[in-house]
């Protein structure tokens, strides 16, 4: 009877197999969660940043007809006149159209002041989602270390942004770098478990910070809404008025059918913006990354709970998207010209 030959695992493969009973199963796992994460982040900086911008534009239509309808006597700042930066650190002085004669700036309106202020927050919302997906898109040693360095500095970001909204105590630095000591080690561990350890050591020391600024950026997004509202429900009146007029039944069929076309697009606008809160998509934003926070930190590597709370959040994110979007990109104006 043939003896059964002996076999002997190669090195290499029990350091995969190490690997994996680390790991349980694949610390990949939560990479389309993140992706998601960050779609849904990229979202809501776009509906800010397109709300902002109709915000300042509407603004400065409103500045426009005001000047247009006193027919006043307008002067140009002195900043005007300089073309280069001055000062430390150097700025640009202001450059804008005011009454005469030009003594200041005009006065920001607080809208604006609000979205201004809240451009940080924003911006490190931005910066701690982009670096959280360079993590789980690094596919050599290299771009994973790289990706580790701008993940340390993003939650340090949020940490700072977080710290000037509250006084509750910031997460504890020691926990924040922890993330560091990950460069340089477990080089003969698969890449995707230095992933899950770089994740683990940073997304919940960073939860507190996300709870913290997403006020900021709720309280900016509800504006832009309340803004734009307004400025839909004056300009759905305005294109009512044409078809209001005893005069109406004279109206050609083509100049009829216009001002019905857009009467409708800004009812519809304003029905889909009405229907949209922006604290359902920045609640959903905190949820998604608290579900991911608690995975990491107790280890669980159950990806369902994440997955449906990225998805959640990603949807609410982009409806309200959809929704700023449209009525921000909307120049046409109420009514036929005349």
């Amino acid at each position: 009877m043939a003896r059964a030959r002996k076999t002997r695992m190669p090195a290499r493969a029990t350091v995969v197999l190490a690997a994996c009973l680390l790991a349980s199963c694949s610390p990949y796992v939560y990479k389309q969660e993140i992706g998601a994460f960050n779609d849904g982040v990229t979202a809501i900086i776009a509906s800010y940043e397109s709300g902002r911008k109709s915000v300042g534009d509407a603004i400065a239509q409103d500045q426009q007809q005001a000047f247009i309808s006193g027919r006043v006597k307008l002067d140009l700042l002195d900043g005007c006149d300089q073309v280069d930066p001055s000062g430390t650190p150097p700025r640009l002085p202001p450059c804008a159209v005011t009454k005469f004669p030009a003594t200041k700036p005009p006065v920001q309106p607080p809208i604006e002041t609000t979205l201004a202020n809240a451009a940080p927050d924003f911006d490190a919302l931005r910066n701690y989602a982009a670096a959280l997906s360079a993590i789980t898109n690094a596919s050599d040693d290299a771009q994973l270390t790289a990706a580790t360095q701008s993940l340390i500095s993003s939650v340090d970001g949020l940490t700072t942004a977080a710290a000037s909204l509250s006084s509750a105590p910031a997460p504890p630095q020691s926990v924040i770098n922890a993330s560091g000591s990950i460069i340089g080690r477990l080089v003969a561990v698969y890449l995707d478990t230095r992933r899950y350890d770089v994740l683990r050591n940073t997304v919940p020391a960073a939860d507190t910070s996300i709870r913290t600024i997403s006020q900021t950026v709720k309280a900016a997004l509800l504006a832009i809404r309340a803004q734009q509202l307004l400025r839909l429900e004056k300009e759905m009146h305005a294109a009512e008025a044409p078809l209001q007029s005893d005069s109406v039944s004279k109206l050609s069929a083509a100049e009829y059918q216009s001002d019905l076309a857009i009467l409708q697009a800004k009812v519809v606008m304003f029905n889909q913006l009405r229907a949209i809160d922006p604290q359902v998509a920045v609640g959903a934003l905190v949820d998604a990354h608290h579900k991911l926070a608690q995975a990491l930190q107790n280890d669980t590597r159950q990806a369902q709970p994440v997955y449906v709370a990225t998805v959640n959040f990603l949807n609410a994110a982009a409806q309200l998207q959809s929704a700023v979007v449209s009525v921000s990109a909307s120049s046409r104006p109420a009514g036929r010209g005349k």
